[in-house]
């Protein structure tokens, strides 16, 4: 007999979206919870990297709103080499972002790879019917699986009036959007000034509308990425009216209706513009308002709801009854049910593929620039490693090659022939100098004309640095913490190191910020950078080579690397770069913004601008010695982690040291 658990369907999901944001929620964890019997859900992007052992036992693998658009072309490649059927789901036009949307530059960067993949999945899912004909000219095998909700979880009882009671209006998310909040800033100032401190307007969103950051009647709070989170807010900040003003474009047409129930099943009455999005579910007067996009059709509506009472009431009560009648998710799941078994095919032969190595998400890299006179001047020798064969082969031909013969010391990685090379050459100091391993391209998505562009875009400069990993550089006070955590025991044999060379550093009060963190050496610099750097790590060598003592014997323990094992030697060899551009502050150095390279663990994808705050609180702290800014950038990090590290389970916020 066969068991319950192995008769379920499987879908193989890889999304960056953290499992408790709306989309993924909204979309696949709740409408197959209903389904549970069914179904199994099986999360495919873990620690930042495509898992395939679960493919042989899907039947449907899903590409998910912009993911497609992190990963680099091989690596979806890969997918459509596997074997099964692949659907791309999206409730937005992610190709298409409009200029001041949050989520714009990097939207821009999404295009080929979610196209990429519209045009060869065997279907397209989507919410609206208009979004199914923006991605019909794409793929013809569009579904339109229209958004629900689990009404228990948002449901809160229509407020019964009080008399002079303090009216709250909120906007939430692309409501505050600056071409859409336009619509409404005039009337809503009116309102403020008509009356005073009975108003207050409250604002959820990534940033507050410009002018109202101190206005007396406006509250601004960040948005709430868990989903549940939001549901219980939502319903604790009592909205009497919530507002939805949409400009008649494109990609607005395409989004649906998830304000309207989410509004609706929390009891406040809503006004909305009238676009395809809302007039297909909202009656106009009656279980929401429809609004053309004009000044006093927002004034006196909302001026409507505030004085009538009655009225506010009714149209909450309305909603609400609407919502849980017709779009109660626990009644409608059999719809994703039929949908997505019509996408399931016969088992197939599984052509092996292994897309893992290409998984880290990329965005764009920066274009070439026309070189000034003195960029043409600059002398680089930027060498790649290359060990055998197959490392030969992911050359670039536009740096130079360099064969470590034999590879006789493997366990000292790069630094054997970069130690090799500096022994047997004399180095001008005013030439720069490069060791890059064979997997630079694949780890920072960069080629070596783009690092001469840059270098030559930015000539004369002591230090250039291409290190990827944003996660990595941001939510770590210094590549030793990131490494301590990584590897127990860096940080106290780092210590013990730096007295043996003779370095007075305090490696824990040390702070690296984007501009002074580099991993896997990937930088290029002129040998003042390089006499210091080697001077360290060649006292490293000695000890570690000589073997006599304690030291030796802890710098030549294998931690864990992955799959594989490696010395600690290695490890804190790699972080000599960044403790060198920390502790000389005279160098002049040029980093490659990490933003223009691939991000790393795409499951931090979500927290980018986050990251960014980080790098900035880390920078302020590193510059004026305020503890407050210490302080702020270890709540943050604690939130960042929480959300995007599968491996961190704090409940405080804590450090690595």
């Amino acid at each position: 007999m066969t068991s319950n658990a192995t008769s379920k369907k499987r879908i193989l999901i890889y999304t960056v979206e953290s499992t408790w944001s709306p989309c993924p929620q909204i979309r696949l964890i709740r409408p197959f919870a209903h389904l549970e019997d069914e179904w199994e859900l099986i999360w495919g992007i873990q620690n930042g990297m495509l898992q395939t052992d679960a493919v042989e036992s899907a039947d449907l693998i899903l590409l998910h709103r912009f993911t497609p658009g992190l990963l680099p072309i091989s690596a979806l490649e890969a997918i459509f080499r596997l074997g099964k059927p692949v659907v791309y789901e999206s409730d937005d036009l992610l190709n298409e972002i409009p200029h001041d949307h949050p989520e714009a530059a990097a939207g821009a960067s999404w295009k080929e790879g979610i196209e990429y993949t519209a045009r060869r999945a065997k279907a397209i899912v989507v919410s609206t019917e208009f979004l199914a004909e923006k991605y019909r000219p794409l793929n013809p095998h569009v579904h339109v699986l229209p958004n629900y909700l689990d009404y228990d979880l948002f449901f809160r009882p229509v407020p019964a009036p009080l008399p002079d009671d303090t009216i709250t209006i909120g906007l939430l998310g692309s409501s505050i959007q600056p071409s859409n909040f336009a619509l409404v800033d005039k009337s809503l100032r009116t309102l403020c000034e008509r009356y005073g401190s009975r108003l207050k307007i409250h604002f959820v969103g990534w940033e507050c509308p410009k002018g109202w950051e101190n206005h007396p009647n406006a509250i601004f709070q960040s948005f709430i990425h868990e989903y549940v989170d939001y549901a219980a807010q939502l319903k604790q900040w009592a909205w009497n009216i919530a507002l939805i003003p949409l400009a008649s474009d494109e990609y607005n047409q395409c989004k649906s209706y998830i304000k309207w129930l989410d509004y609706s099943a929390a009891g406040i009455a809503s006004a909305f513009s009238d676009v395809s999005v809302y007039n297909q579910v909202v009656t106009h007067d009656q279980t929401g308002f429809l609004l053309p996009n004009d000044d006093q059709a927002w004034l006196d509506t909302i001026t409507l709801l505030i004085e009538s009472q009655e009225k506010r009431k009714a149209i909450a009560q309305a909603g609400q009854d609407e919502v849980r009648r017709d779009f109660d998710l626990r009644a409608k799941a059999a719809l994703y049910n039929s949908v997505y078994s019509s996408l399931v095919d016969r088992p197939k032969t599984i052509i092996p593929a292994h897309p893992a190595a290409a998984a880290t998400a990329t965005a764009a890299a920066p274009a070439a620039t026309t070189p000034t006179s003195d960029a043409i001047a600059m002398k680089k020798n930027i060498l790649q490693l290359h060990y055998n064969e197959a490392t030969r082969r992911s050359l670039d031909p536009g740096f130079i090659p360099l064969e470590v013969v034999g590879n006789p010391r493997p366990d000292w990685f790069e630094f054997w022939a970069i130690r090799d090379y500096f022994l047997n050459n004399d180095l001008n100091a005013d030439e720069y100098y490069g060791f890059l391993s064979p997997q630079f391209h694949n780890k920072s998505g960069l080629q070596a004309h783009q690092v001469h562009a840059f270098m030559d875009s930015n000539p004369g400069a002591d230090v250039y640095t291409f290190s990827p990993t944003m996660s990595d550089a941001a939510c770590y006070l210094n590549v030793f913490e990131q490494g301590n955590r990584r590897h127990p025991e860096l940080l106290p044999i780092t210590i013990e190191l730096m007295r043996a060379v003779g370095l007075e550093v305090d490696i824990q009060n040390l702070i690296n910020n984007f501009r002074t963190t580099v991993y896997c050496n990937y930088v290029v610099a002129k040998p003042v950078f390089w006499e210091k750097w080697f001077a360290i790590n060649e006292r490293m060598f000695e000890i570690a080579e000589a073997g006599d003592s304690a030291l030796a014997r802890k710098l030549t323990e294998v931690t864990d690397y992955g799959k594989s094992t490696v010395q600690m030697k290695v490890f804190i060899m790699e972080r000599i770069a960044s403790l060198v551009l920390a502790l000389m502050p005279e160098l002049q150095i040029v980093n490659l913004q990490v933003g223009a390279m691939r991000i790393g663990n795409p499951l931090f994808y979500p927290c980018r601008d986050e990251m960014v705050m980080l790098d900035a609180l880390k920078t302020a702290y590193s510059q004026s010695g305020d503890p407050a800014y210490l302080q702020r950038f270890r709540a943050l990090r604690h939130e960042v982690l929480r959300r995007c590290d599968t491996e961190y389970f704090s409940e405080q916020a804590t450090d690595f040291f």
